[in-house]
């Protein structure tokens, strides 16, 4: 919803994934090969334009996620506020993204946690041509996004001796349009992969919209 230059947003996020291990690496051989896993975490964000070119983000989320194959779930829980700074450069777009973030969960069984970070990235919207999709211009869409932990953050994940992640970085490419589209029941801007990676992980990741939406 909009009304004179603010907006907010209710949002239903739904995440599935699917885990495929090797038991043998590890001491526990009563491991399944692969399990999967979905969690719904509704929450609201809310668009507040400071300048014509500045904007922020507060959202706040809250819900659920388990497991298919076991009794493992959690509640879920993150927040924060994100900005962005929007200015032209030569025929792109560039979008300065930050923000302090809050997430958290509790497990059962299991322990809570809880972490907070700091983002800083760079988005860049550049024509593609002439090329065109559904009557608007084609986008490329790269980005570079840092992220800095806090605490650190442990995860212990089959693993004798937990990996400890302070900072990480995010590379990645879309191609996409300014506007939404809408996709069966998705809506979405572009479609792209990143490469995010720390000194004791690295990750792909797919994804349908900018880390700061547009409202």
């Amino acid at each position: 919803m909009e009304k004179h230059g603010y907006a907010f947003n209710v949002r239903i996020p739904i995440s599935v994934g699917l885990q495929t291990i090797n038991p043998e690496e590890f001491n526990f051989q009563d491991l399944p090969d692969n399990f999967t896993t979905i969690s719904v975490v509704p929450g609201v964000e809310f668009f507040v334009p400071i300048t014509k070119h500045w904007m922020i983000r507060p959202f706040a989320n809250a819900g659920w996620g388990t497991t298919f194959d076991g009794d493992e779930s959690a509640w879920i829980y993150f927040g924060g506020v994100d900005s962005r700074y929007t200015f032209g450069w030569g025929k792109a777009d560039l979008n300065l993204l930050n923000g302090l973030q809050w997430y958290g969960y509790s497990a059962n069984p299991g322990e809570s946690n809880a972490f907070g970070r700091f983002l800083a990235g760079l988005e860049a919207d550049y024509p593609l041509g002439k090329a065109t999709f559904r009557g608007e211009q084609l986008l490329i869409r790269p980005h570079l996004l840092y992220f800095w932990y806090f605490n650190d953050v442990d995860f212990r994940v089959f693993l004798e001796e937990p990996v400890s992640i302070n900072q990480e970085v995010e590379i990645a490419l879309a191609v996409g349009t300014k506007g939404l589209q809408k996709f069966w029941l998705l809506w979405l801007d572009r479609i792209g992969i990143g490469y995010r990676f720390s000194e004791e992980s690295r990750g792909i990741r797919v994804f349908l919209r900018s880390l700061f939406d547009y409202p």
